[in-house]
């Protein structure tokens, strides 16, 4: 699974997004926990710092969850 992540706007939000993935690059590093392997490549590679990633199964919802100590909560442009 490769994991990317941007800066969404230029108030700082940041954007994640997760796709399946055949192919390495030579400067993607490689993370495996869990029975799962992520990629992720070097421009995202700061944006993901002190990250961590968790599935959850809730009544209403289920999937990867991204927190992210050092991200911005909410985004104060009013784009979002």
């Amino acid at each position: 699974v490769r994991i990317s992540a941007s800066q969404a706007c230029g108030c700082g939000r940041i954007g994640y997004q997760m796709a399946w993935e055949t192919d390495r690059a030579a400067e993607d590093d490689m993370l495996t926990a869990e029975g799962l392997t992520l990629l992720v490549d070097a421009e995202s590679r700061p944006y993901l710092e002190g990250s961590t990633i968790d599935y959850k199964k809730e009544a209403m919802s289920e999937g990867f969850f991204i927190s992210n100590p050092n991200a911005q909560q909410g985004c104060s442009c009013g784009s979002h």
